[in-house]
């Protein structure tokens, strides 16, 4: 029996997509050891990349250095463990340690529809390169549209590099048939297309409305970077104390991540990411200064955000505008480059306010996110400071 998991517990609908990633998962293992006894698969749907599969290996199982997975209609990166306890566990080690999930080695090699995978992507050659430099990683996006460059550019303007020089550890082309990619028309094809030091072209999807996975913008889960970083689903802040000392702010989407970060940088706190934090030797939080995303509910607990908008992207969603405010835009100090991954607190949206010490440097917060914003964000200056001011 298969145990399938979304990030934040049991889904009752997993996608289509999950289901067979899970599948290949086991299939893999069955074709190595014989048996897929006592397995348990847990899908992380991921904020950057390639969705994660984690797979719960049965003690006796063989090591899981040598298991190499191909996955066939939806690539993932596969986390072999042996022996280990069940991967949502990873944020409630008193020790801030995640799983140490051993990775094999992977083929990221993409098969959709009849484009055969090495070919140059058509349009390539009327694409402008946009350079970047993610964390010593070179990585080149190659876009049509101006528009589309200036979107990137804004997006990530603290990793732009110069033109020319080495070349790129990581290409990127994000192709559409016509007019934007980003925010594009819905019933245009997209094509995305990944190329790695040595490699040929691969196609990483081709879609028309929604895409099946996240577009690889930056590269996490590809070589080299994911030697590097490990990208979890949370916010992180740093003690104006200690900036050396980051806080990780984790839980599930529309807990209020965003909304406590914000709140604590006008406290005092330094910025070191939103949304997405990345790990280094789980013990490290590297600063990623990607936008954060108001909206307008946003702005009714956080009225200071709006002499801070002018400079910032906005577009329309079916809940009405939204603004990605980069961190340079705000009043709040900047982290380190790196910072100790000192405490942890849980965001659990509720309609009744609780703070519970769940171990040594880790709290849960209860909370009403359109509500319950400052109260959170004082215990958790009180909590990790002393500090009840």
């Amino acid at each position: 029996m298969v145990d399938l998991e979304s990030v934040y517990g049991a889904d009752p609908n997993p996608s289509q997509a999950y289901h067979e990633m899970a599948a290949q998962a086991l299939q893999a293992v069955r074709e190595r050891d014989g048996e897929a006894e006592g397995i348990s698969v847990k899908v992380l749907p991921s904020t950057s990349f390639l969705d994660t599969v984690l797979v719960d290996l049965p003690a006796h199982s063989q090591a899981s250095g040598d298991l190499s997975v191909r996955p066939c209609r939806c690539s993932g990166s596969f986390f072999m463990a042996a022996g280990h306890g069940p991967p949502d566990q990873s944020y409630d080690d008193p020790g801030h340690r995640l799983p140490d999930f051993q990775q094999p080695q992977r083929d990221i090699s993409v098969h959709r529809g009849e484009r055969t995978v090495g070919e140059r992507p058509a349009g390539l050659d009327e694409a402008e390169v946009i350079p970047f430099d993610f964390w010593g990683v070179a990585v080149d996006v190659h876009l049509r549209h101006p528009e589309d460059r200036d979107h990137v550019r804004y997006y990530f303007q603290d990793y732009l590099r110069p033109l020319g020089g080495a070349r790129a550890d990581i290409s990127l082309a994000l192709l559409p048939a016509e007019g934007r990619f980003i925010s594009g028309a819905t019933d245009v094809r997209k094509d995305i297309h990944v190329q790695t030091a040595g490699n040929s072209w691969q196609l990483y999807e081709s879609y028309a409305g929604q895409p099946d996975r996240a577009t690889p913008l930056p590269p996490f889960l590809l070589p080299p970077l994911n030697s590097l970083v490990r990208p979890v689903p949370a916010s992180a802040v740093a003690s104006p104390r200690e900036p050396s000392r980051a806080v990780l702010l984790h839980g599930p989407s529309k807990a209020g991540k965003s909304s406590v970060l914000l709140e604590l940088t006008r406290l005092g706190w330094h910025f070191v990411c939103d949304d997405t934090a990345l790990l280094h030797n789980e013990r490290t939080i590297f600063s990623y200064t990607r936008p954060i995303g108001v909206g307008e509910s946003t702005l009714e607990t956080h009225p200071w955000l709006h002499a801070h908008l002018a400079q910032a992207l906005s577009f329309s969603t079916p809940t009405g505008t939204t603004w990605a405010v980069h961190a340079n835009l705000l009043p709040a100090k900047r982290s380190p480059a790196a910072t100790d991954w000192a405490w942890t607190v849980t965001l659990r949206p509720s309609r009744t306010y609780c703070v519970t010490h769940l171990a040594e440097n880790h709290w849960e917060i209860a909370l009403d996110s359109g509500r319950d914003i400052r109260r959170a964000a004082a215990d958790i200056v009180t909590e990790l400071t002393g500090d009840p001011s």
